[in-house]
């Protein structure tokens, strides 16, 4: 006597269609790995020519957080970093929720943009955001490009900001100066 199996046309059509969705992100994951990589200690390199609009640093040996050059100076205002970034993810700035401003909301994340030394109020406001938008919860951190600034301890406190948004499942972006010609 044997078992015959049957699988609805549509299950079979949903598990095809979710494989295809698993390679293609595979396959994308693998060449991310490869484009956007540069030396760790890049994070504070005065040269911005010749550079891509995107990169991501390693901050540990397994770890890469994104980086967008945004054609920003790197004394602006935080208000032009802000719409630098809205322009480039095509959201909007300045959305008003209860109890504050959302800097960036893009399609599916809620933006806050700090600098680098106020990334602790930016990890408060970006879960405080995203709850207020029913968004992903996105930190945007604008890191100095100073002369005096070692590229080690900045490392050393986007590795610590990293571990906090990844607990917290925070978004963690970080912003540069720096045109792409």
């Amino acid at each position: 006597m044997a078992i015959r199996i049957s699988v609805h046309r549509g299950l079979w059509q949903a598990m095809a269609l979710v494989s295809v969705a698993v390679v293609f992100t595979i396959a994308l994951a693998a060449l991310a790995g490869r484009v956007g990589r540069r030396k760790p200690d890049a994070v504070d390199s005065p040269s911005m020519r010749g550079r891509p609009a995107f990169s991501a640093v390693a901050v540990e040996s397994s770890l890469l957080i994104p980086i967008l050059r945004l054609c920003v100076p790197d004394d602006a205002l935080e208000a032009a970093w802000t719409n630098e970034l809205a322009r480039l993810l095509r959201g909007q700035t300045e959305v008003v929720v209860s109890h504050g401003r959302v800097d960036v909301l893009a399609p599916g994340f809620a933006l806050e943009v700090d600098r680098l030394q106020k990334w602790h109020e930016g990890i408060g406001q970006s879960l405080h955001y995203a709850q207020a938008t029913h968004r992903r919860p996105a930190l945007a951190l604008i890191i100095p490009m100073e002369p005096g600034l070692e590229a080690a301890s900045v490392q050393e406190l986007v590795s610590q900001i990293d571990r906090i948004c990844s607990e917290q499942g925070i978004r963690l972006v970080l912003l540069e100066s720096g045109c792409s010609e």
